[in-house]
């Protein structure tokens, strides 16, 4: 097996849970449904403040309300509530939920939310016109594939969209829109032209608003600056609605005002907490009705301003209709559900026809509550009804019809789930077994047995399991190809074939493994119990972050345990177990970004001095002097990266924004600190030191909190960890040189083989993955977004830069975990191939417990939060070949530069595979007076 394949099928595993469970919404040829219904409004104004919270919209502040031009329309003329957003709670697909009555196609998680993956309808392509002003991160998207010239939009530069917390830069940018707006309307009020053009039938406005989202952002949503922006848009509105009146000088103006999301208490979203989900909702004017409280899906609004309109709605629409909003009688109702339900009826018409249009007979099971006859004898029916004048049945019948179109769609949209969930399954099986068998061989069990010699009748059996796997390949191929399945079809379907054929031909490797399990039967099982329960509880860490907790605190029983550490001194063991106690801590705190304390990165940036400076005197006899002057350097961005910190936190709090000197320093610093590590000695240690130096650095520049002090925590806990691991290797090395002697079996060196403690070491560093992402933080935060976060390097809107610099943080203990177990893997001579292996093992078997936990039902937290999941297992698997790389990088290379001649030695032949490293002045820990030489 080599890299490519197993990050190709790692990949396949990826997306086959979008194909299984979240196949995409939008399907071609679908045939739009004519409105004819009378519309009671002629244009429409959507109003979408981004990032406004419900609770923050609704609640009276001294018993005043914020929005008291909105707080009238609510008290006399208006149907208003909450909104309820689908995860992920960002602004692309909150906005596409609202304007094209679906929720995003999953593919658009790969490009960032920023295009569209496929071509979709919506309101604005069914208008007469639109005319939208907003942000250029939302409005360009809904013109590609619409008709030519029928949607007008005006953005701002993406600089004004500044995240520095100063009290004009966010309501300048719905002042922007409502300033925008004004002179749309001055300048045809003087053109007859474009006059009549906006007195047409079927006209939308969209007027989107991003300075609640920028002020939460920046300021949070319980700030002044926040609720100042409600004040502003508030006011923007009821100035829009006077200008619209005064232009139009009618009645037949309807009026929408909602948002896309809402947002945490400290100034994020895309998770779904309530603060995130929870929307307002206000809408009044022509055939709108009043006086009610309403909950609905953020989907459902889409219908409602099509009817509204006299549209047609957009055909890849799964909003319902909520007649609690129209003023309308109740033959206009019917007719309007009538509309709605034709439209989903021709939706699941096309959805029916995509997937049984080339299907055999033998695998067709259509869909047993709604066929084809049934639903236009149902639609026939509702029809008859209307005709009758009995309008209360059609109704209940219309409704009945569109949660049957609704439940086929979405059968339909699932029809090879189970067949494609059975195949994946196959192919984790039979990837578990490959690697397993790469494994073995290399394990002293294999080596002092007789089975790797080969037998004579070996070429028979392989002949005939070639034989088997070519057929079953060849009629998968053919079923495949007679039904015109799509390449994926092809992916997933030959994959397990593929993968048993290569564990099938392995099959010898496991005869001594079925052996040792017939003699060692309780053994076996009681080890495999313990790893299982690990990984149980690294699953339950997903859902439950205290979970680590548990896992850390028998991470520190370990030396008391294991007999090859008895000799080990109690102060070695004991460090041990309160480096593992002091980690055991954070997975109880709240995660990062609740939360904002500079005082502890403060404090935390001053232990990292203190720590350095320790370890640079201690480890000075080893160095020889020569990177004297380096660690120096290095220990002197410390008290200015603490300095920054500072300073930037006290301009913020003085509304002064970011200084030029403090951004450009912090860019300076972020730069050296990353280089520096690769000036240093290549010896072990002494390399892994300075990394671990020169990623503090960053990380206490993008810390906000008590995750400054997670990175330093962790850093002890693993060269505490590369101590034990030292005594276990000197241990093994003798138990294993006087244990296992085979005559007439060639020996490998026996450091070089594999055995229980490789697995353990491989599950440790697991555990330390999986502690990396939720140590501090779990899916939500991830999801998040802090401005604070990057504070000290921009302020200006750069998603891109953003989105790099918070990568960054996320990834600096990955990357320190990395480092270590490379450390770990050039003194125990264990190729890292092999290392691999024994990870890719132990994650999968994680990996196919949330294949089967991903939902597509329940509440979109519950449905996000399985996606994240598998996802991030996935990638985890994936991360960590980059990570491996990355981490061998940073131990082994280093810049030239005029002194590293006397920085370098010369690698011992043995490690010749490691190029660059050396052992020769290995210093453990301070505890450890013991060189390895």
């Amino acid at each position: 097996m080599n890299i490519i394949s197993g990050i190709a099928v790692h990949i396949i595993f990826l997306v086959s849970i979008f194909e299984i469970y979240f196949k995409s919404p939008i399907v071609d040829g679908i045939d739009s449904e004519k409105n004819n219904i009378k519309p009671p409004a002629k244009r429409l104004i959507l109003f979408v403040a981004d990032g406004l919270r419900a609770d923050m919209f609704f609640e009276l502040e001294n018993g005043t309300s914020k929005s008291p031009f909105l707080r009238h329309i609510i008290d006399t003329k208006s149907v208003w509530g909450l909104s309820h957003a689908r995860i992920p709670t960002e602004s692309r697909p909150g906005n596409v939920a609202l304007i094209a009555g679906f929720y995003e196609d999953p593919s658009a998680v790969f490009k960032g939310w920023k295009e569209n993956p496929v071509e979709f309808d919506s309101l604005f392509n069914r208008s007469t016109a639109t005319y939208s002003w907003g942000s250029p991160d939302i409005l360009p998207m809904f013109q590609k594939g619409a008709v030519e010239g029928r949607i007008y939009t005006d953005s701002y530069s993406s600089d004004l969209q500044d995240f520095s917390g100063r009290n004009s830069s966010a309501t300048q940018l719905n002042d922007w829109v409502f300033d925008k707006f004004e002179k749309f309307l001055r300048e045809a009020s003087v053109d007859s032209e474009k006059r009549q053009q906006l007195n047409r039938n079927g006209v939308v406005f969209f007027l989107h608003l991003l300075g609640t989202d920028v002020a939460g952002h920046a300021n949070k949503p319980h700030s002044r600056e926040y609720k100042d922006t409600i004040v502003n848009v508030d006011a923007g509105i009821e100035s829009v609605v006077k200008q619209v009146e005064h232009f139009f000088s009618d009645k037949d103006t309807a009026y929408i005002f909602t948002s896309d999301h809402g947002m945490t208490d400290w100034g994020s979203h895309g998770a779904g907490l309530p603060s995130e989900t929870e929307t307002p909702i206000v809408a009044w004017g022509a055939g709108v009705s009043s006086h009610q409280n309403v909950n609905i899906r953020q989907a459902d609004i889409v219908p409602l301003m099509a009817v509204l309109l006299g549209l047609s709605i957009p055909v890849h629409s799964l909003g319902t209709l909520p007649v609690s909003f129209l003023d309308a009688s109740n033959e206009t109702i019917a007719e309007c559900l009538l509309l709605n339900s034709r439209q989903l009826v021709a939706q699941l018409k096309r959805h029916r026809e995509s997937v049984t249009c080339h299907l055999l007979p033998l695998f067709h099971a259509p869909f047993p509550h709604l066929h084809q006859a049934t639903q236009d004898q149902l639609t026939a029916s509702v029809e008859d009804l209307i005709a009758q004048k009995r309008y209360q049945d059609a109704m209940e019948q219309t409704i009945n019809l569109i949660s049957l179109a609704m439940m086929g769609i979405k059968y339909y949209q699932t029809y090879f789930q189970n067949f494609l969930l059975a195949a994946i399954t196959l192919s984790y099986i039979a990837w578990i077994m490959w690697i397993t068998s790469l494994i073995l061989p290399n394990t002293q069990l294999s080596i002092n047995s007789y089975y790797k010699e080969k037998t004579h009748n070996s070429g028979v059996m392989n002949i005939v399991i070639n034989t088997v796997f070519t057929l079953l390949l060849l009629l998968a191929v053919c079923l495949l190809f007679v039904q015109k399945f799509g390449v994926q079809y092809y992916v997933f379907s030959c994959l397990p074939v593929w993968l048993w054929w290569k564990v099938s031909l392995n099959y010898k490797v496991f005869l001594p493994v079925v052996t040792y399990i017939s003699g060692n039967f309780i053994r076996t099982l009681c080890w495999l119990a313990v790893y299982l329960g690990g990984l149980e509880l690294l699953v339950l860490t997903f859902f439950y972050r205290s979970a680590l907790s548990i896992l850390l605190l028998g991470f520190g029983l370990w030396p008391f345990i294991d007999k090859k550490l008895r000799f080990n001194s109690i102060v070695h063991r004991t460090f041990w177990s309160a480096t593992c106690l002091c980690l055991a801590v954070f997975p109880l705190l709240p995660t990062i970004g609740a939360a904002e304390d500079i005082t502890l990165v403060i404090i935390s940036g001053c232990l990292w001095l203190m720590a350095g400076i320790f370890v640079t005197l201690t480890q000075a006899r080893t160095n020889h002097g020569n990177d004297g002057l380096l660690s120096l350097f290095q220990l002197s961005l410390f008290p200015l990266t603490i300095w920054l910190t500072s300073s930037t936190a006290d301009s913020f709090k003085a509304r002064l924004g970011l200084p030029l000197l403090n951004q450009a320093t912090s860019w300076v610093l972020l730069i050296v600190s990353l280089i520096i590590p690769l000036l240093s000695s290549r010896t072990v240690l002494t390399r892994l030191g300075s990394v671990s130096l020169g990623l503090s650095v960053p990380f206490l520049l993008l810390s906000v909190g008590h995750e400054a002090f997670f990175l330093l925590a962790l850093t002890v806990n693993l060269f505490c960890w590369l101590t034990l691991e030292k005594s276990c290797l000197e241990a093994n090395t003798v138990i294993t040189s006087a244990t296992y002697k085979n005559p007439g079996v060639k020996q490998k060196e026996s450091s070089q083989t594999l055995n229980g403690d490789d697995f353990r070491r491989a599950f440790f560093f697991l555990c330390y993955i999986v502690l990396s992402f939720f140590g501090t933080g779990n899916i939500a935060s991830v999801n998040s977004f802090n401005i604070d976060w990057v504070r000290c390097f921009l302020t200006v809107f750069s998603p891109f830069t953003m989105t790099a610099l918070i990568l960054l943080k996320t990834l600096i203990p990955f990357l320190l975990v990395g480092c270590a177990f490379q450390a770990l893997s050039i003194v125990s001579k264990v190729e890292m191939k092999h290392q691999m292996y024994m990870f890719l093992v132990l994650s999968n078997v994680m990996g196919i417990q949330f294949l089967y936990a991903v939902t597509n039902e329940g509440s979109w937290l519950d449905i996000g939060t399985s996606i994240s999941h598998y996802v991030i297992v996935q990638t985890m698997i994936l991360f960590i070949v980059v990570l491996f790389w990355v981490a061998s990088f940073c131990m082994s290379r280093s810049i030239p530069h005029p002194w590293s001649h006397r920085l370098n030695y010369v690698p011992r032949p043995t490690l010749e595979s490691r190029p660059g490293f050396v052992i020769k002045d290995y210093v453990w820990s301070p505890f450890d007076k013991n060189h390895l030489e």
